[in-house]
């Protein structure tokens, strides 16, 4: 298996002018969108931060594991928004860093419906640690000559159309294309990623709502990816949701309002692949809080 994985990962390594890096995958992203979307920066009005955590095909050795924590705020009477996420992601070899900070200036074109356009400003930097391949000849020139450690700075812009129930993004959070070139390798690290994402609030009852939801991602020359949940809010204080992507991959979500300003949610899900053999399905922690240290910020019912 180890010589396999050699074998494929020096193929990698040689085709990587057609093979990019994806972002990591969340499934939580519909109660923070900020790491996808710079608009969300103060869309709430409030200051909210959070930290995530995610642990991919748990039991499977190299898979990826994901740490984020993000913090937005409104500011001048909430007409702007500023923001910052800091994100490690580490698989097989690889371990990625992430940071960056966003804009967003937000427009009340009626008394319902409010305009947001950001933008972000960031750097990456990418590491592979070759020591954790066993290899059967240690001086393979196509291994010797990459760059172990090399930082990139990207930009991002996203757009939002959204009032208390209803949410549409458009974005492309990294614009700019990563390449790196040793000798004749030309190795693209990431790729251009394009996102939309869309929800809406049903009022089933004066006790429960239904929130459905949908993430699509776009990459050229990659797999098409689509998440689509429906979560189900109780008392306006539990959440029970379910979702599928590409139809592949099936699970379960919640989250608990704990008070007006705290909030944990927990996610599993699980490959209905053939891969569903060999480990015991991803799992996703985030806790949240909000606060109103300035005047003009306010708490209300969020549900994006």
């Amino acid at each position: 298996m180890k010589r396999i994985t050699v074998i494929l990962f020096v193929y990698w390594m040689t085709t990587s002018s057609l093979i990019a890096q994806q972002d990591p995958l969340y499934n939580l992203y519909q109660f923070n969108q900020l790491m996808v979307n710079p608009a969300y920066a103060g869309l709430n009005n409030i200051l909210s931060l959070s930290m995530h955590t995610r642990v991919q095909w748990l039991g499977v050795e190299g898979a990826p594991v994901t740490n984020a924590v993000s913090g937005n705020t409104s500011f001048h009477k909430n007409r702007h928004g500023v923001g910052g996420w800091l994100a490690h992601d580490q698989f097989g070899i690889n371990r990625n860093t992430e940071f960056y900070g966003s804009y967003a200036y937000h427009l009340q074109v009626s008394p319902k419906w409010k305009i947001s356009a950001g933008f972000q400003l960031g750097l990456t930097n990418f590491r592979q640690d070759y020591s954790k391949l066993v290899l059967e000849f240690d001086a393979d020139p196509l291994i010797a000559n990459q760059q172990e450690n090399f930082t990139k700075s990207n930009v991002g812009t996203g757009f939002i159309l959204s009032t208390d129930e209803v949410f549409l993004g458009l974005s492309v959070p990294r614009m700019l294309d990563v390449r790196t070139e040793q000798g004749s390798v030309i190795s693209t690290r990431y790729k251009r990623h394009y996102y939309i994402s869309g929800g809406a609030v049903l009022m089933l009852s004066s006790f429960v709502k239904m929130k459905v939801s949908t993430l699509a991602r776009f990459v050229d020359n990659q797999p098409f990816s689509a998440d689509f949940s429906a979560t189900a809010i109780l008392g306006e204080t539990v959440w029970l949701g379910a979702f599928a992507r590409n139809f592949s991959t099936v699970g379960v979500n919640a989250q608990l309002d704990i008070t007006e300003t705290v909030r944990a949610g927990y996610a599993f899900e699980y490959p209905t692949s053939s891969l569903s053999a060999n480990n015991f399905g991803s799992h996703e922690l985030m806790i949240a809080i909000d606060l109103k240290p300035l005047t003009f910020q306010y708490y209300k019912r969020r549900y994006f």
